[in-house]
């Protein structure tokens, strides 16, 4: 799995879609890959329940106000340093308010492509990109 997500952070792909049933295994590859030298890049883990969390660190401290995935894009787009950002099961939000939420990531996709966004989504079936 980490070679495989390695290679497309590396084409830049600014918007990777993993469904998988080991969400925390898939986190800490992907936090590998942000700690490679030609990557090295914070990781973000958005939840609905906690909002923006910097990987490896508590969930109180959570990034501003980012609990709603509105408030989480907005401030993907506000920041100034590439970062890595993993949103977990944000598909389930997109029903609805896949008017906002989708626009939204199109638009964080085009404006800032020194991010990465992971869309993690847990499922009993195994890894597909």
């Amino acid at each position: 799995m980490k070679e495989e997500l390695s290679i497309l952070v590396q084409a830049q792909y600014p918007l990777i879609y993993v469904v998988t049933s080991e969400e925390e295994r898939s986190e800490q590859a992907i936090a590998k890959i942000a700690q490679m030298k030609t990557q090295h890049r914070r990781v973000f883990v958005w939840t609905v329940t906690h909002g923006l969390v910097e990987y490896g660190q508590p969930r109180q401290t959570a990034q501003h106000n980012t609990v709603s995935p509105e408030a989480a894009i907005e401030h993907v787009v506000r920041q100034r340093e590439p970062g890595i950002y993993i949103f977990k099961d944000l598909h389930h939000l997109l029903p609805l308010r896949v008017s906002i939420v989708g626009c939204e990531m199109r638009s964080l996709v085009s404006r800032e492509p020194k991010n990465h966004c992971f869309n993690v989504s847990r499922t009993t079936s195994s890894y597909r990109t």
